[in-house]
């Protein structure tokens, strides 16, 4: 033993050695201490040693022993690392073998212990590498948008304050989604399905998106209309005071900015759009209690009552009208406009709960 204490591979096949480096305590503190000062010719290939067990054992530790995050580079300049070492243990222990006669019995012995120690470190260097990149990547996961929906029934109107401060008015038969938090992602985006009149609070870092069936209406703090109904022939956007951009949908090239008391008119069954200017009360005027009709249509007046207050007609007799009919009422009941409609256009009707019969 005399001879072999002072080669590395001595005190790495040493299990008590090992111990000692890995996990020292007082006593192998003391017993080390006492081996040095009684072999001083060792201490060299002591430390050798250690440092070797040393590079074996620092993969995936910071300087203070504590567990660090590590790539899949830094992985593998690791196991290349680790590689290296093994591969100068091997031209040791061959050296060893030769120089200074450790037995084969030993040599196999210490090979397969660090064998194994490395394919351990490996694999354990693995699946802290998989650990720590899932949670890494777990970490920088895109955050949730949560939606919210809101929506009317018939004769229903609602308002409502946006997560950033801007004010919808959302009319009757319409229905808006939108997220609950407006900060992740860089626009402030909606989805409307019907009639909306909105007051957008400015913030020129995040434009204001609504998202309609055919359109994409951009701003960044106005207000303005976007009526956009799936059973109406037309889609009309307009504009009450600031700027708005708006994109057609089934044709990206087609974009237009409007400018206070601007109105985009698109007709569905033409695929035709056009710009004019607008009347402030027929357009707009809902929001504040307005049933405005002009130059209506029987079907045109049925349909907006039905919007309006939330109730279905029923035809027994076709109404003549020989031009359309022109209108305004102001916060009135239903029976209160159905009372003027038909003394104008000369026809009787009934109201039954939320059926109205026409004879």
């Amino acid at each position: 033993m005399q001879k072999n204490i002072y080669t590395t591979s001595y005190y790495l096949l040493n299990q008590q050695f090992v111990d000692w480096v890995k996990k020292p305590s007082p006593e192998s503190d003391r017993y080390w201490q006492d081996w040095q000062q009684k072999y001083p010719a060792s201490v060299p290939v002591m430390q050798k040693a250690e440092k070797m067990l040393f590079d074996l054992e620092d993969f995936g530790q910071s300087p203070n022993g504590e567990t660090k995050t590590i790539s899949i580079s830094d992985f593998n300049q690791k196991e290349a690392s680790i590689n290296k070492v093994k591969a100068n243990i091997d031209s040791i222990i061959e050296k060893d073998i030769e120089e200074k006669g450790i037995k084969i019995q030993s040599r196999r012995k210490l090979y397969y212990s660090i064998a194994a120690s490395i394919s351990i470190l490996l694999a354990a260097a693995w699946l802290f590498w998989q650990n720590t990149f899932t949670e890494k990547h777990q970490e920088i996961k895109e955050p949730e948008i949560v939606f919210l929906e809101k929506s009317t029934i018939g004769g229903q109107k609602l308002n409502l304050v946006l997560p950033d401060g801007s004010e919808v008015k959302l009319n009757s038969l319409s229905e808006i989604k939108f997220p609950q938090n407006f900060n992740i992602n860089p626009e402030r985006e909606v989805y409307l399905k019907g009639e909306a009149f909105f007051d957008v609070t400015k913030n020129p870092e995040r434009p204001f998106i609504i998202h309609t069936e055919n359109f994409k209406t951009k701003v960044l703090g106005t207000s303005f209309n976007i009526k956009s109904y799936q059973v109406d022939n037309n889609v009309s956007i307009a504009v009450s005071s600031g700027s708005v951009w708006v994109q057609n949908q089934l044709d990206t090239t087609s974009e237009v900015v409007l400018s206070p008391s601007e109105m985009l008119v698109y007709e569905k069954a033409e695929h035709e759009s056009r710009v004019e200017e607008f009347d402030y009360k027929k357009i707009l005027g809902w929001k504040d209690g307005f049933l405005v009709f002009e130059k209506a249509t029987f079907e045109d007046i049925t349909a907006g009552l039905s919007r309006w207050y939330g109730v279905n007609f029923t035809v027994n007799k076709p109404v003549q009208m020989q031009k359309g009919f022109t209108g305004t009422f102001e916060n009135e009941s239903l029976q209160n406009v159905l009372k003027g409609i038909a003394y104008s256009l000369k026809f009787k009707y009934e109201i039954l709960d939320d059926k109205v019969i026409i004879n």
